[in-house]
């Protein structure tokens, strides 16, 4: 039997190449290309559109870059060199991703950084080095168990809903927290002392499972509901107690008071430090002022140079021209 002619090889060739392709889908051994990122103008700051093109890790970009959509990808790791060269990064959108593991560092070159959405991931542990100028955190639909978010004392807003949370992780101290999203969670109770640290605290939107259980027979119920009533913080939905006898859920809050009072002395020591520097750089501006005033007007009040010669010097020129013209008539 002959062989086949090269037109029969190709077929193999071709043949062969879709087979294994078919076999590499089929075994989730292929992966689709990594697409390219897309940039924009986003409210007058560098924008770069990298949601959905099959990314694997976070795209070096430009330093100029301030908002970055890195979601809808297949990112897994967050590594302490993630963002080595995203300096100038604000705005930071890594939800639904396959995120599990963040190194320690990863974050810590983002010095900028105000808003982070790393919600719908596999997070289980949050990394404590949160940039400190960070306001806004989305970490929903996570299967979060620790969260250390005293670093990030500006953070104003913290979403955790539904993330399989039974009890409310220790978050630290949190002096600027305006709002607070609990919802979604198999929450089985909160105490007073939980959120003693968020002396902001004005939006605190629970779970509906928490006030359809048993908790609300409980004398935590109306210790967290004395304490949001003292500080005028709205929950969603509102707390009703049900405990008979009130009476003897009394108790010393001055573990709670403490908590709430260092949390106060840490946002006026914020705010004084803030002061000092919006002070400071407003003494050097000005001094940086008065020192390019004084420098301009000495260079204005110099002698400027004359073209010519002075009436000094044509004096002497006409004397000695009478000279040497009485001189010559000697001779």
């Amino acid at each position: 039997m002959s062989e086949g002619g090269p037109s029969t090889n190709r077929v193999h060739v071709a043949y062969g190449g879709l087979l294994g392709f078919v076999i590499a889908l089929v075994e989730g051994r292929w992966t689709h290309p990594e697409g390219t990122c897309r940039f924009t103008r986003v409210h007058k700051m560098l924008g770069a559109d990298c949601s959905n093109i099959y990314l694997v890790n976070i795209p070096k970009l430009t330093r100029d870059v301030e908002v970055l959509d890195a979601s809808l990808n297949r990112i897994r790791i967050l590594r302490n060199n993630s963002f080595t060269t995203h300096y100038s990064l604000k705005f930071l959108y890594l939800g639904d991703n396959s995120i599990s593991i963040i190194e320690p560092g990863a974050f810590t070159p983002l010095t900028y950084l105000e808003v982070l959405d790393l919600s719908l991931n596999a997070i289980r542990d949050l990394p404590p080095l949160l940039p400190p100028t960070l306001r806004r955190l989305y970490l929903s639909e996570n299967p979060l168990q620790t969260v250390p978010l005293g670093q990030a004392k500006s953070l104003q807003y913290v979403s955790l809903a539904e993330s399989f949370l039974s009890i409310l992780p220790e978050l630290g101290e949190l002096p600027h927290l305006v709002e607070l999203n609990l919802t979604g969670n198999p929450l089985e109770t909160i105490t007073a002392g939980q959120i003693a640290s968020f002396c902001h605290l004005e939006n605190l939107r629970l779970p509906h499972q928490l006030l359809r259980s048993k908790y609300i027979h409980s004398c935590e119920c109306v210790k967290v509901l004395t304490w949001v009533t003292k500080y005028s913080i709205f929950v969603d939905p509102q707390i009703n107690c049900s405990v008979v006898d009130e009476s003897h859920c009394a108790s010393n809050a001055t573990v709670e008071e403490d908590a709430f009072a260092a949390c106060q002395s840490a946002y006026q020591q914020q705010a004084a430090t803030h002061w000092a520097v919006v002070v400071c750089t407003a003494l050097v501006v000005l001094v940086l002022a008065i020192v390019l005033t004084i420098l301009w007007r000495r260079r204005w009040r110099r002698p400027q140079p004359t073209s010519g010669p002075s009436q000094e010097e044509v004096r002497k020129r006409r004397l000695l021209q009478k000279t040497q013209s009485k001189n010559s008539l000697k001779f």
